[in-house]
């Protein structure tokens, strides 16, 4: 009977995690517009914002940075193929 038991409770935890099969539809409020979005989504479908920080386009300063590295790699390149 206790086996009985156990089965019953294993089917019951079952059933339970079926019901957490929806995630894709769980909606989050946009940090810019406040209007109600998927979790999922990079950037809001109302105001084009990027949600977090990771998908956004590369800031200003990250692209100089990039910038002024390419030019001096490629100066030191020039420099090197020069001698």
């Amino acid at each position: 009977m206790t086996r009985q038991h156990e089965t019953d409770d294993d089917e019951e935890e079952w059933d339970d995690d079926e019901s957490d099969d929806d995630d894709s539809d769980v909606l989050v409020e946009c940090p810019y517009c406040k209007e109600e979005i998927p979790e999922d989504v990079q950037r809001c479908p109302y105001c084009n914002e990027y949600i977090s920080l990771e998908d956004g386009p590369l800031s200003r300063k990250q692209r100089w940075i990039v910038i002024t590295v390419f030019l001096c790699l490629s100066m030191m390149f020039l420099w090197l193929i020069g001698h």
